[in-house]
C-alpha cells in the first residue's frame, strides 16, 4: 500500500470520533429545544433574594430578537439541502471507488504477501474513507430541519471541520511524490479520476459549509444600550444592528468578516457615531459582565470586603496576598476565555517553527536540484511553508483577538463597573483629615483613595492597566513551548552549536529580569507623579473662578509645571530603560547568532551552507521572543498586579451599613409609645422618625472594620459601632447625644460654627461613624428611585420612606433644571409646579430664556449659591421622601425668600405629614414652627426639646441675635403693599414661562428671589442678558391667564465635545514636528534612522555572501574572517538599532514638555465662560489620557513607523536588486496592498475617535457620583445611577471593541497576504533554475521579514494616526480664546491703588454684540475707605458690575477708574492682584492650613495666627473671649481646634470644613492681603448671627482704610455701610447713605427694611441713627 495513505484515512475517523465524543458530551442539551430564560431564572439565584443593586433584567442577557426569522431558515434550509446533497454524491463515489478497488485487486495477480498486505491495507483507506462520508452524510441530513440557533451552529461547526479536514488530507496525499491513488493496472485511470472528483467535491463542500451564516441577522432595543442623546444621533437605521458575529459563518469567523459592514460603513457615513455602531452581544455588554462579577462576588468575597467582617480574623491574609484575591476572581469569572486563548496558544507555538523547517528543507533541495528536474518535492516544502504560515497567523489572529477585543473589553467592563458600584456603597472617608497619627502605613492606604481625582485615577488608569496585562499573559503558555521546539530544531539544524547560542541568552536573561525590577519601580513612580498631577489638576480647574480672581495663574502653572517636570523625569528614567531593555532584546539574536556560528565554523570546523545559515536565523530570532517576551511579560505582570492591587484596597474600603428593604412606620427606640415612661413626659410619648440614644459619632474613617454587622436584621439599620473615643484624639466628636426628633414635625437643629450641625445630618444619614450608643434613622435603598420612584409609594401603597437631604453646598447634575428637581422621577405637573412655588424659583426661572429646561453647568457654576441651594431644595420637596434633612437652606437667600421658603415651603402644604429635620442659622424664623429643637456647641448637646423649653433658656439670643422675636416673624410681610415703594410690591408670578415679558416682571419686587453670587457665571448672566433680548410676550394668555408659549429647544450650556473627521490635519502634525525640536535635531534623526535600518540588510546580505562562497575559497581565507566581519556588523547594528531610540525619545521628553505646557497656559488664561460650558471630565480627558498617551504611545508609534517604512523600502530594493524582476513582481502585490491599508487607516482613525470622545461622559459620571455619593445614597438612587454608569460603559466600549476588531480584519488579512507572498517568492524559486540556493534563501528570509514590516508598518501607523487623535484633540484646546494680557505697559505703580477711590464713568456692558446692554450708563463714585452696600434683585447687574470690576467682562463703553486708573488700559494680573474678592462659595485648596492661606509662603505664622484670630476661628489671647480662653486644650481634649495647629490638613475642596468656617478662611487670607480694594459677596451667608456680628466688627476694624464693596441678604451687614447702591436693570436707582434712604419711606430701601419684620426694622433704624 502507498505509504501515508491509511495513517490519513485513520486521522479522518479520529476526527469523526471527537465530533461524536463532542455531540455526546453536549447531548442533553440538545436533546429539546430551550427557550430563552426570562425572569428570575435568566438572572440567577441573585434575583430570587431582594438586592438593590441588581439592576439587570433579563432582556439585557439577550444577544438580540430575530429580523426575518422565516426567511433566514429557510435559506439555510436550501443551504444545508447543498451540502447533504452534495456529500452523498462523495458517499456514492466513495462507494464506487471501493468497488471497483476491490474487483481490481480481486482481478489483478498476486505477486506475495506484501501486495496482498497492500491490497488490504487500500480495501481499508476507502471503506474508512465511506464511513467517513456516511457520518458527514448523517450529520448534514439532521441539520436541515433544525431551527435552532444553537444546534443549527453546532452542527455547521461540526461540518465545516470534518469537509475541511477531509480536503486537507486528500490534498496532502494528492501531492506527495510517493504516493499512489490507485492499484496499478487499468482501473487505475478510472480511480484516480474518482479521487480526485472527491477531493473537489470535499472542497466545494467545505466552501459550503464554511460560508453558511451560524445564525439569524439580530435586533436589539439600542434605548437599552445607549443613552437617549446617543441614540438621537444615529444615521445609521439598519434593522439588524447586532455584531454579525453572533451569526457569522466559520470562514467569517475566523477571517473577522463581520467586521467587513462596519469597515464599509465608514467608507460610506460622512460622519460616524457611536450609535451607528453594531451592537455587542449580550456577553460583551457591561450589564453582563457585572451580572456575572456581582455573582461570584458574592458568593466569594474578596478578603474582608463583604458583610459580616468586620471582626479584622481574615486579616493576617489580607496583609500577605495583598491583590491576589482580586487576581483569582478575574481569572476565574473570565475562566472559559481565557481556556480557550491558552489552547489556541499551545497550538499555534509549535507551529511558529514550521515555517523555518520548511524553509530549511526547500533550501537543501535546491542545493540538490540545481537543474530543477524533480520539482515536486520543492513543490511540498513550499506548499507546506505556504499552510504553516496560513495555519499560524489564523490561529495568532484568533488568540490575540480573544485577549484583546474580548478578555480586554470584559476585564475593563467589570472592574469599572464593581468600582464604581463600591463607590455608592463606600464609607467617605475622605473627610479623615484628622486622625491621629498612630499607624502610618494604614493612613497612607487610607489617604491613598482620600482625593477624589485619586479615585479618578484609579478607575481610569489603574484599570487600563490591568486589562491590558492579557494581551501578554499568552507568553507564559507560548513561550516555555516555542523554547523547547525552537532548541530541537536547532539542535537538528547545528547540533551541540545551539547549546553555545542558547548559554548566551540564558547569560543575558538576568539583565532582563534585572531591567524589568527595574521598571517596576520607576513605573510606581511614574504612576504616582501622574496621580500627583491629574489630583491637582483635578483641584485647580475646580478653583480657577478663585485663581482668575487672584491672578494665580502663573503660580500654579509653575507648580503644576514643577510636578509634571518630575512626571516626566520619571518617564524619561522609563524610556532609557526601554532602550537599554530593546537594546538586550535587538542584540541577543544577533549576538547568539554569532556566537552559535562561531562555534560551528571555527570550533567545529563545519561548513556554513545556506540551508542552515538562513534558517539558523530564523530560529534564533523565534527563540529570542520567547525567551525577551517571558521577562517582559513578567514586568508587564508585575505593573499590572501593582494596580490589581490597588484596585482590591480600594474594594475592601468600609463601606456604609446596608439598607434593608423598607418596611414599617415610626421608629420606636426604646420601645413602643409610652412604655418604661412615666406619665406627662410630653414629647417621651411622640413617635420619633429618627433618634439618637447616648450616641457618640464621629467623621467616618477607615478602622479596618467593616460596616454591616450591626441591625442589619431590622429595618432601621443602625450605624456600626467603631474603636473606643480614646483612639479618637484630635478627631472632632458629638458627644453623648440623646435626641428623639417626632415623626412629621419639623425640628430645628442650631448651633455656632464649627459646633458639629453637619456631622449631626450625616450620623442620621448612617455617613457618620458611631463609636459608641446607637443611631437609628430610616434610610433610603439604593434602589428606592427605581422601585418607588413612579408612584411614590412602595408595594403596599405606603409613602416611600427615604431621607433626602438638601445640601446648602448643593449637588447639582449636568443637566436642566427640570431634570434635576425631578431626579429621574415621573413628571406630575401640579406638584411640579406647587414646588415651583414653594421653593420661590418661578421668578429665577422666568427670567431665563429657557426656562426650567435651562442647562446647570459642571458643578452648578452657572447659578448662584442660593440657587444652588433652592433647585437642591426641590429636588427633595418633590420626591415623596417622608423625612427630610436640610442642611442651612436659607443661608444663602435674603429675607424675603427666607420668609417665604420656611413658610411656603418648609411649613407648607407639600411638607405636611413629613419629617423634617433643619439646620439653620435662622433660630428666630425656625423656631416658631419647630417642634423639637436641639442646639449644639462644640460637639456637645446644650439642648434638646420642644420649643417652648427652648425659648426659655435664653439660648435664642445668643444664637439668633437678629432683634425681632420668633412671634414677630410672623408679622414680617403682613404691612400693607401701599407703605412699600411702588417698584417692590411682592408678587409671584405662578407659572414658568420661557418667553415672560422680563421687562414686566422686572417692575415688580419678586416674593421669591436670590439675588445671584456677584461672582457666578458669566453663562447665568449671559442667558439674562439674551433673555433681555426677547422682550415682548410670544404668545397671549388663554381663559384661565396662562400664557400659550412657543417654546424652542433648549440651548446648549455644556457644547457637545467636537470631533474632527477625515485624516489627521497637516497642522497637527506640524505641531508635533515643531514640538520634538528644530532642523538640527531632524537632521541627526534622519542619519541615525537610516544607517540603523541599512545595518540589518549588510548583515544579511554577508551572510549571503559567506554561505555562497564556495568552500575552496571559504578555506583560503578562513572561517575566523567572515565571522569578524559579521561581528563587526552586528555590533555596529546594535549600536545604531540602541541610539536611534535614545534620539527618538529626547525629542518625545521635549515634545511632552513643549505641548503640556501650551495647553495648560491656554486652559488657565482662557477667558471664564469656556470654563463655563466644558466640563471638567473633558478636560481632565485632554491633561490625563490623552497625555497619557501621548507621553508613553506616540513617540513609540512614530518612530517605530519610521524604523518599519525604512525596513520596508530598503529590504524591496535590496530583493529588487538582487533577484530581479520575479522578486520586484512580489514586492509590487505587496505594494498594492499597503495602499488597500488606507481603508483599514481610515475605520480605525475613526474609532479612535468616537472611544476617545466617549471616555468624556464617562469621566463626568465618575466625578459627579464620588462628589455626590452621599446625595445619592440619600436619595436612593444609586442603582438608578448604577444603571446608567453600565449605559455609559457600553456606550465607551463599543468603539473600543470595533478598534480592535479592526485591527483584527486588517492583520489576519496581511498575514494571508504575507503566507501567499511568501509560498510566491518559493515557487518562483523553484521553477527559476538561474536563482541560487544563497539567494534564494536571502530571499525568502526577507520576504517573511518584508510581509511582516508591511504589517508592522500598517499598524504603528494606524496606531500613530491613532494616537495623534490625542494630539489633535490637545491642539483643540490649546487654541482657546484667552482673556486680555497679563501686563500691558506701562504698568501701574507699585503702590496702586494706595487710596482706593473707585469711579464708574458711562458704563456699558454687553456680552456680545447681539445682545442688548445689560449695565446702562453707570455713573458713580466711592470715595476712598467707603463702604459701600450693593443690593438688588436677580437680573438688576449686581454681578455684572462686580464681574466688571476684576474684568471677566469687558466694558463696551465707558470706564472704571480705580484711583485714577483706567482698568481697562492695565493687564489682568497688575489688576486681579490688587484686588480682593470674598465669594460666596468659598474654594480653598488642599494641602495644610498654611499652604491653604499662605499659599506661596508670603507671611509669618504669627501673621497667620493674627488673621485667624482676627475672623474667630481661634480666640484671641486677650481677654475679649473668655469663653474660649477657658476651653482650655491639651492633647486628651476632644474637639481640639485644628486651627490652631497650622499644620492641620485641609481636604479636598475644604471637604474637612463646614462652609462657614471656608469663608472665614478666605476672610483670613483677605485680611493677609490687605488690598485697597475689598469686594464681599455674601461672605458670612454661612456663619451664624453671632459669628457675622464679630466678622462685621472686624472687617471695619482691619479695612478701615480700604474700599468695601458688599452684596448681601442680611441688611443688618450693609446698614451702617457709608453708603448703600440699589440697582434695578442695570441702572442705579438709589446710592445714598442708609441713613438718607431710610429716611425716604418712598425708597425702595426703606421698603427692603421694611419687610424684614417690624422689629428689625426699628433695629435697622437704630443701627442706622434714626
Amino acid at each position: 500500500m502507498p505509504p501515508y495513505q491509511l495513517p490519513m484515512a485513520a486521522a479522518a475517523l479520529v476526527g469523526v470520533a471527537g465530533s461524536i465524543f463532542i455531540r455526546f458530551v453536549t447531548r442533553e442539551k440538545e436533546g429539546k429545544i430551550k427557550l430563552p430564560a426570562t425572569g428570575d431564572d435568566a438572572l440567577g439565584s441573585e434575583a430570587k433574594a431582594h438586592d438593590s443593586f441588581n439592576v439587570v433584567q433579563p432582556e439585557d442577557l439577550l444577544d438580540g430578537y430575530p429580523v426575518e426569522e422565516n426567511e433566514y431558515w429557510a435559506q439555510m434550509r436550501l443551504w444545508k439541502v447543498s451540502i447533504t446533497a452534495n456529500l452523498v454524491v462523495i458517499l456514492a463515489l466513495e462507494t464506487i471507488s471501493l468497488g471497483w478497488a476491490a474487483a481490481a485487486l480481486s482481478g489483478s495477480p498476486s505477486h506475495g504477501d506484501g501486495d496482498a498486505s497492500a491490497g488490504t491495507g487500500l480495501l481499508l483507506v476507502y471503506l474508512f474513507r465511506i464511513l467517513y462520508a456516511l457520518y458527514t452524510v448523517t450529520l448534514a441530513a439532521g441539520a436541515v430541519p433544525l431551527t435552532t440557533v444553537r444546534l443549527h451552529r453546532n452542527r455547521v461547526i461540526h461540518l465545516a471541520v470534518l469537509t475541511a479536514l477531509a480536503f486537507a488530507l486528500q490534498f496532502a496525499i494528492s501531492i506527495l511524490p510517493i504516493s499512489a491513488l490507485a492499484p496499478a493496472g487499468s482501473s487505475a485511470g478510472a480511480l484516480k479520476a474518482l479521487w480526485h472528483a472527491t477531493l473537489v467535491l470535499y472542497a466545494l463542500s467545505a466552501v459550503l459549509s464554511w460560508t453558511i451564516p451560524t445564525g439569524p441577522p439580530l435586533r436589539f432595543p439600542p434605548e437599552r444600550v445607549y443613552a437617549p442623546a446617543t441614540n438621537a444621533k444615529a444615521s445609521n437605521r439598519s434593522t439588524d444592528n447586532v455584531s454579525g458575529s453572533t451569526g457569522a459563518s466559520v470562514l467569517d469567523f475566523i477571517l473577522f468578516g463581520y467586521t467587513t459592514r462596519l469597515v464599509r460603513l465608514v467608507q460610506t457615513a460622512e460622519s460616524l457615531e457611536i450609535a451607528d455602531l453594531p451592537i455587542l452581544p449580550a456577553n460583551m455588554r457591561a450589564t453582563f459582565q457585572f451580572h456575572k462579577m456581582r455573582e461570584l462576588l458574592r458568593v466569594s468575597p474578596i478578603g474582608t470586603w463583604g458583610k459580616g467582617k468586620g471582626d479584622g480574623k481574615d486579616g493576617g491574609e489580607k496583609e500577605t496576598r495583598p491583590g491576589w484575591g482580586l487576581a483569582w476572581r478575574v481569572l476565574r469569572v473570565n475562566g472559559v476565555a481565557f481556556v480557550a486563548e491558552m489552547v489556541m496558544v499551545a497550538l499555534a507555538a509549535p507551529l511558529w517553527f514550521a515555517s523555518p523547517f520548511f524553509l530549511q528543507k526547500l533550501i537543501a533541495y535546491l542545493e540538490r536540484d540545481l537543474e530543477r528536474l524533480h520539482t515536486r518535492w520543492g513543490w511540498v516544502y513550499a506548499v507546506g511553508q505556504l499552510v504553516s504560515l496560513l495555519m499560524v497567523h489564523m490561529l495568532a489572529a484568533q488568540f490575540f483577538s480573544l485577549a484583546t477585543a474580548v478578555i480586554e473589553i470584559r476585564i475593563k467592563a467589570q472592574l469599572n463597573t464593581i468600582l464604581f458600584e463600591k463607590t455608592l456603597v463606600r464609607k467617605d472617608i475622605g473627610k479623615d483629615k484628622k486622625s491621629d497619627k498612630g499607624g502610618k502605613e494604614d493612613e497612607d492606604e487610607e489617604a491613598e483613595f482620600s482625593s477624589k481625582a485619586q479615585v479618578m485615577t484609579l478607575m481610569t488608569t489603574d484599570v487600563d492597566r490591568v486589562f491590558e496585562f492579557s494581551s501578554f499573559v499568552f507568553s507564559l503558555v507560548d513561550s516555555p513551548i516555542e523554547l523547547i521546539v525552537g532548541t530541537l530544531l536547532l539542535y537538528r539544524l547545528i547540533g551541540v552549536s545551539c547549546f553555545w547560542g542558547l548559554l548566551v541568552i540564558v547569560v543575558m536573561f538576568p539583565f532582563n529580569t534585572l531591567a524589568g525590577k527595574v521598571v517596576v519601580r520607576f513605573q510606581d513612580k511614574l504612576m504616582k507623579a501622574t496621580d500627583e498631577r491629574v489630583a491637582l489638576m483635578n483641584e485647580v480647574l475646580g478653583a480657577i473662578r478663585m485663581l482668575k480672581f487672584m491672578a494665580w495663574e502663573r503660580p500654579f502653572e509653575s507648580r503644576i509645571l514643577r510636578v509634571r517636570e518630575r512626571e516626566l523625569k520619571y518617564q524619561k528614567l522609563n524610556y532609557w530603560l526601554e532602550v537599554i531593555f530593546a537594546a538586550i532584546w535587538d542584540s541577543s539574536p544577533l549576538i547568539v547568532t554569532l556566537v552559535a556560528f562561531w562555534h560551528f565554523s571555527v570550533w567545529r570546523g563545519e561548513p556554513l551552507t545556506p540551508s542552515i545559515a538562513f534558517p539558523t536565523i530564523l530560529v534564533f530570532q523565534e527563540l529570542q521572543f520567547a525567551f525577551n517576551t517571558l521577562p517582559e511579560t513578567f514586568v508587564n505582570m508585575l505593573q499590572s498586579f501593582v494596580s490589581l492591587r490597588r484596585v482590591e484596597h480600594y474594594l475592601e474600603l468600609p463601606e456604609i451599613t446596608p439598607v434593608p428593604p423598607l418596611d414599617g412606620g415610626a421608629v420606636h427606640v426604646f420601645g413602643p409609645p409610652g412604655e418604661g415612661r412615666g406619665q406627662g413626659e410630653g414629647q417621651g410619648e411622640r413617635e420619633c422618625a429618627a433618634a439618637c440614644a447616648s450616641a457618640t459619632v464621629t467623621w467616618p474613617q477607615d478602622r479596618g472594620a467593616k460596616s454591616g454587622t450591626s441591625g442589619a436584621s431590622t429595618p432601621f439599620a443602625p450605624s456600626t459601632p467603631g474603636t473606643p473615643r480614646g483612639q479618637q484624639q484630635g478627631k472632632f466628636v458629638l458627644l453623648d447625644m440623646d435626641l428623639r426628633f417626632p415623626t412629621g414635625e419639623l425640628s430645628l437643629v442650631c448651633g455656632k460654627l464649627g459646633s458639629g450641625k453637619t456631622l449631626l445630618l450625616l450620623a442620621l444619614l448612617g455617613e457618620a461613624d458611631v463609636l459608641a450608643g446607637q443611631v437609628v434613622c430610616p434610610r433610603s435603598p439604593p434602589d428606592s428611585l427605581a422601585v418607588y420612584g413612579p408612584s411614590g409609594a412602595n408595594r403596599d401603597g405606603r409613602e416611600a420612606k427615604w431621607v433626602v437631604p438638601g445640601m446648602c453646598s448643593a449637588w447639582l447634575r449636568n443637566a436642566s433644571i427640570r431634570d434635576n428637581i425631578l431626579f429621574s422621577l415621573p413628571y406630575d405637573e401640579e406638584r411640579y409646579q406647587r414646588t415651583l412655588e414653594a421653593c420661590a424659583l418661578i421668578a429665577d426661572l422666568n427670567i431665563l430664556e429657557d426656562g426650567d429646561e435651562s442647562e446647570i453647568g459642571e458643578r452648578g457654576v452657572n447659578l448662584s449659591g442660593g440657587q444652588k441651594a433652592r433647585v437642591s431644595l426641590a429636588r427633595a420637596v418633590y420626591s415623596r421622601a417622608s423625612v427630610l434633612l436640610l442642611d442651612d437652606v436659607l443661608s444663602a437667600v435674603d429675607a424675603h425668600t427666607a420668609h417665604h421658603l420656611y413658610h411656603e415651603c418648609i411649613k407648607g402644604e407639600l411638607m405636611k405629614g413629613r419629617t423634617v429635620v433643619l439646620v439653620s442659622h435662622h433660630v428666630q424664623l425656625c423656631s416658631s414652627g419647630a417642634a423639637y429643637v436641639v442646639a449644639l456647641d462644640n460637639g456637645r448637646v446644650t439642648f434638646a426639646g420642644e420649643r417652648q423649653a427652648f425659648l426659655g433658656t435664653g439660648l435664642l439670643g445668643a444664637l439668633g441675635s437678629s432683634g425681632a422675636g420668633a412671634e414677630e416673624e410672623e408679622e414680617k410681610l403682613v404691612e400693607d403693599s401701599e407703605n412699600l415703594p411702588s417698584g417692590s410690591t411682592l408678587s409671584v408670578p405662578k407659572r414658568v414661562g420661557k418667553s415672560t415679558d422680563v421687562g414686566r416682571l422686572a417692575s415688580s419686587q419678586q416674593d421669591a428671589e436670590d439675588p445671584p453670587s456677584e461672582t457666578s457665571s458669566t453663562a447665568f448672566t449671559e442667558d439674562m442678558a439674551s433673555a433681555t433680548a426677547n422682550d415682548t410676550p410670544n404668545g397671549n394668555a388663554d381663559g384661565n391667564g396662562k400664557a400659550k408659549l412657543e417654546r424652542k429647544p433648549p440651548r446648549k450650556l455644556v457644547e457637545e465635545e467636537k470631533r474632527a473627521v477625515g485624516r489627521v490635519s497637516k497642522d497637527v502634525w506640524t505641531m508635533y514636528v515643531r514640538a520634538c525640536g528644530k532642523h538640527w535635531y531632524w537632521t541627526w534623526f534622519a542619519a541615525v534612522f537610516i544607517l540603523a535600518a541599512l545595518s540589518p540588510i549588510v548583515e544579511s546580505y554577508w551572510l549571503k555572501f559567506w554561505s555562497g562562497t564556495p568552500l575552496e575559497e571559504a578555506a583560503e581565507k578562513g572561517p575566523v574572517y567572515y565571522i569578524g566581519v559579521y561581528a563587526a556588523l552586528t555590533l555596529a547594528g546594535v549600536f545604531l538599532s540602541t541610539y536611534r531610540f535614545f534620539v527618538l525619545y529626547s525629542g518625545s521628553i521635549q515634545a511632552s514638555t513643549v505641548l503640556y505646557k501650551r495647553l495648560l497656559e491656554s486652559v488657565l488664561f482662557a477667558n471664564i465662560r469656556f470654563h463655563d460650558t466644558v466640563s471638567r471630565g473633558r478636560l481632565l480627558n485632554r491633561f490625563g489620557k490623552d497625555f497619557e498617551g501621548i507621553d508613553s504611545r506616540l513617540s513609540d508609534h512614530f518612530g517605530h513607523s519610521i524604523i518599519f517604512a525604512l525596513s520596508f523600502t530598503t529590504i524591496v530594493v535590496s530583493i529588487a536588486f538582487a533577484g530581479g524582476i520575479p522578486f520586484v513582481l512580489a514586492a509590487f502585490v505587496l505594494g498594492y496592498f499597503y495602499f488597500a491599508g488606507g481603508l483599514y487607516s481610515q475605520a480605525s482613525r475613526d474609532m479612535r475617535r468616537l472611544d476617545s470622545v466617549a471616555h468624556s461622559p464617562l469621566y463626568s459620571l465618575y466625578g459627579e457620583t464620588i462628589a455626590g455619593a452621599t446625595v445619592l445614597r440619600a436619595f436612593g438612587a444609586s442603582s438608578k445611577f448604577l444603571r446608567d454608569m453600565l449605559t455609559c460603559v457600553d456606550t465607551q466600549i463599543n468603539p473600543s471593541y470595533w478598534q480592535l476588531g479592526v485591527n483584527r480584519w486588517i492583520e489576519v488579512r496581511y498575514d494571508l497576504l504575507a503566507s501567499a507572498t511568501v509560498g510566491l517568492v518559493g515557487i518562483i524559486a523553484v521553477m527559476t533554475p538561474s536563482i541560487s540556493a544563497a539567494l534564494a534563501g536571502f530571499a525568502l528570509s526577507f520576504a517573511t521579514e518584508m510581509t511582516l514590516a508591511l504589517l508592522a508598518l500598517v499598524r504603528r501607523f494606524v496606531g500613530l494616526e491613532q494616537s495623534m487623535v490625542a494630539l489633535e484633540r490637545i491642539k483643540e484646546y490649546s487654541e482657546l480664546a484667552q482673556e486680555s494680557p497679563e501686563f500691558v505697559e506701562p504698568r501701574p505703580a507699585a503702590s496702586w491703588p494706595d487710596k482706593g477711590a473707585i469711579k464708574c464713568v458711562d458704563l456699558v456692558i454687553r456680552y456680545a454684540p447681539q445682545l442688548p446692554n445689560v449695565l446702562h450708563n453707570i455713573n458713580f463714585e466711592v470715595r476712598p475707605g467707603e463702604k459701600v452696600g450693593i443690593l438688588g434683585r436677580t437680573g438688576s447687574g449686581k454681578s455684572t458690575l462686580a464681574l466688571s470690576f476684576f474684568r471677566f467682562v469687558e466694558a463696551t463703553e465707558g470706564q472704571i477708574l480705580v484711583d485714577g486708573v483706567d482698568i481697562a488700559k492695565i493687564g489682568l494680573t497688575d489688576l486681579r492682584s490688587k484686588l480682593t474678592i470674598i465669594p460666596q462659595d468659598p474654594t480653598i485648596l488642599s494641602g495644610t492650613l498654611r499652604s491653604t492661606l499662605d499659599v506661596f509662603d508670603e507671611y509669618e505664622d504669627a501673621e497667620i495666627y493674627e488673621a485667624l484670630r482676627r475672623v474667630h476661628l481661634i480666640p484671641s489671647p486677650s481677654g475679649e473671649n473668655t469663653e474660649a480662653q477657658m476651653d482650655i486644650e491639651t492633647p486628651e481634649t476632644i474637639n481640639v481646634n485644628v486651627f490652631r495647629n497650622l499644620e492641620s490638613p485641609v481636604s479636598e475642596g475644604g471637604e474637612n470644613f463646614s462652609t462657614g468656617e471656608k469663608q472665614l478662611l478666605c476672610m483670613a487670607r483677605a485680611i493677609l492681603k490687605r488690598s485697597k480694594v475689598l469686594v464681599m459677596d455674601e461672605a458670612t451667608a454661612s456663619v451664624d448671627y453671632a459669628t457675622d456680628e464679630l466678622i462685621g466688627k472686624t472687617i471695619r476694624q482691619e479695612f478701615a482704610n480700604s474700599t468695601i464693596l458688599t452684596i448681601a441678604h442680611r441688611l443688618r451687614t450693609v446698614i451702617d455701610y457709608d453708603r448703600v447702591m440699589i440697582l434695578d436693570q442695570g441702572r442705579i436707582v438709589e446710592f445714598d447713605s442708609p441713613t438718607t434712604l431710610l429716611s425716604d419711606p418712598e425708597s425702595q430701601f426703606h421698603g427692603l427694611c421694611k419687610a424684614t419684620g417690624k422689629n428689625e426694622f426699628i433695629t435697622l433704624k437704630r443701627m442706622a441713627g434714626l
